[in-house]
C-alpha cells in the first residue's frame, strides 16, 4: 500500500488531530479534542483529482458550553 495523499487542516495540526476519523463516499471527517476543550471537526471533500490535491473543505468547532 503506498500513501496517495495527505489529509490535513488549513491552519497548524492541533494536538489531537485524527482521534477520530469518518468517512463516507468521498467525504472524511477529522475529529481533533483541543487543549481548550474545545471539539473541532474537520470537514474532507475528495476532489475530481484525488486525494493528492485535498483542500479542507470546512471546519465545525464545538466549545464545551455548547452541550
Amino acid at each position: 500500500m503506498t500513501q496517495t495523499g495527505k489529509l490535513l487542516p488549513l491552519n497548524t495540526v492541533p494536538s489531537g488531530f485524527g482521534e477520530s476519523v469518518s468517512i463516507s463516499g468521498n467525504s472524511v471527517v477529522v475529529g481533533s479534542l483541543q487543549n481548550s476543550g474545545d471539539i473541532v471537526a474537520y470537514v474532507f471533500e475528495k476532489p475530481v483529482s484525488g486525494w493528492q490535491d485535498m483542500t479542507q473543505t470546512a471546519d465545525l468547532n464545538v466549545t464545551d458550553d455548547s452541550f
